[in-house]
C-alpha cells in the first residue's frame, strides 16, 4: 500500500472527493465492466480500498510507484497521450475501447494537457 498523500503524485487532498467519484463509477460500470483512472491515483487507491469484486479498475499514472499494482498499473506521461506502457506488453490500441467509465484529473491545469487527456479518454472509452 501507498501512503495516502502520494508525495511527488498529483493527487485530491480531500477524500470525500475520490469516495464520490468512486462510488459513481461503480454504480455507473456495469459488472464485469472496466474502469480507468487517468492521472487520479487517489481515485484508483479508494477503488482497491472498497474492494469491489464486480468490476475491474487500472490507473494509467505518471508515478512509478503505482508499479507495486502489477497489471493494474499502466505508466502514462500525458504529453503522449495515446502512448502507454501496458503490464503485459500489449500496444496501447489492444486497450481502445475497453472501459466502461473513466475517472480523470489532468496533472496540469493547462488547455494542452486537457486536450491531451481528453484523446487518451477518448482512446480508451468504449
Amino acid at each position: 500500500d501507498l501512503p495516502h498523500d502520494f508525495p511527488g503524485s498529483h493527487s485530491w487532498s480531500d477524500e470525500d472527493t475520490a469516495q464520490k467519484l468512486t462510488r459513481q463509477a461503480v454504480a455507473n460500470t456495469p459488472e464485469g465492466g472496466c474502469i480507468a483512472c487517468i492521472s487520479s491515483p487517489t481515485a484508483f487507491v479508494e477503488l482497491k480500498r472498497i474492494n469491489s469484486k464486480n468490476v475491474n479498475y487500472v490507473v494509467f499514472e505518471y508515478d512509478r510507484r503505482f508499479e507495486v499494482f502489477g497489471s493494474q498499473f499502466f505508466f502514462n506521461y500525458c504529453n503522449h497521450p495515446e502512448k502507454f506502457d501496458t503490464p503485459d506488453g500489449s500496444r496501447p490500441q489492444d486497450w481502445a475501447g475497453r472501459f466502461n467509465y473513466i475517472i480523470a484529473d489532468p496533472p496540469f491545469r493547462a488547455e494542452d494537457c486537457f486536450k491531451k487527456t481528453a484523446q487518451t479518454i477518448r482512446l480508451l472509452l468504449k
